[in-house]
């Protein structure tokens, strides 16, 4: 089907914003929405900051309900895109080096550290031996991730790098640190929100992955929108031509947002429903 939509490709975040609190599922508003948009010709784009493996099978749940899987998928904001129509995945690694240095940084600092390694991935797992053991329980009971200790220090090229604290004031002062240390020259460092640095590739954020698409597409950014909320959000918003927050914590990312969405659940069937069916002569 040829779409005359105004928003041809939509990008949905899943924490927060698509997947419900606690349980980590999709209401059937959501999925019934999405089908609908999709059968109007529009493409949806489930733009994550999630593990591979965590994520294909939500990528599954949306197939089945609504026999129009998403033709791409992006994981770790951006480092990892697959393209379900010719089956190729695109992918950026941070080097083993500089891994290296954010990890002792992480062991002088006393900071909590997890590592995506592809050697993980296969496996689906989350490599780091700088992880407490409460760190350990909730990323078993969030994700249902199996952990690992490090096996190989001279191999530690990563899709991503979370630091993480229950501390709001520590992680905000490594943050400092990082760019302090100038690391943000080597990689995309972002504060997500107030417990949670996440690191990706040099220039490697969900806009990146927005912009994949749309080349793909023959799509302008401007006829995009992206679902969101949190930071690592905000690369995505700049750019696309409507950016809709879901009832961000932090107040200072409305200014990124063009509309926002004051509740979780059931988020992006109202967003959709409200804008993912404006055509383009529409005012």
């Amino acid at each position: 089907m040829v779409s005359n939509l105004k928003y041809k490709v939509t990008s949905i975040d899943l924490d927060g914003t698509l997947l419900t609190p606690f349980f980590h599922t999709i209401t059937h508003k959501d999925l019934n929405q999405i089908g609908k948009y999709s059968n109007r010709g529009g493409k949806i784009f489930i733009n994550t900051g999630r593990s591979i493996h965590s994520t294909l099978r939500y990528l599954k749940l949306i197939e089945k309900t609504t026999k129009n899987p998403p033709s791409f998928v992006s994981c770790y904001n951006g480092a990892w895109i697959k393209d379900f129509n010719d089956n190729k995945v695109h992918q950026n690694l941070i080097e083993h080096d500089i891994v290296f240095k954010f990890y002792e940084l992480a062991k002088k600092e006393k900071m909590q550290i997890w590592l995506y390694t592809p050697r993980c991935e296969q496996e689906a797992k989350v490599e780091s031996n700088l992880l407490s053991y409460r760190y350990r329980f909730l990323i078993w009971v969030a994700r249902l991730t199996k952990l690992t200790k490090i096996k190989d220090i001279n191999d530690l090229s990563s899709y991503k790098i979370n630091f993480l604290s229950f501390s709001k004031k520590k992680i905000k002062n490594f943050f400092i640190l990082l760019k302090k240390l100038n690391f943000d020259k080597f990689c995309t460092i972002c504060l997500t929100n107030s417990n949670l640095i996440e690191v990706t590739p040099l220039n490697i954020n969900k806009a990146y992955a927005i912009k994949f698409i749309c080349k793909k597409y023959n799509i302008e950014p401007i006829n995009t929108m992206a679902i969101g909320d949190s930071f690592n959000d905000v690369s995505a918003f700049k750019l696309v031509g409507l950016a809709i927050g879901v009832k961000p914590r932090n107040k200072m990312l409305y200014q990124y947002c063009n509309q926002i969405v004051s509740y979780k659940r059931s988020a992006v069937a109202f967003a959709i429903n409200r804008y993912g069916f404006i055509e383009e002569n529409d005012k």
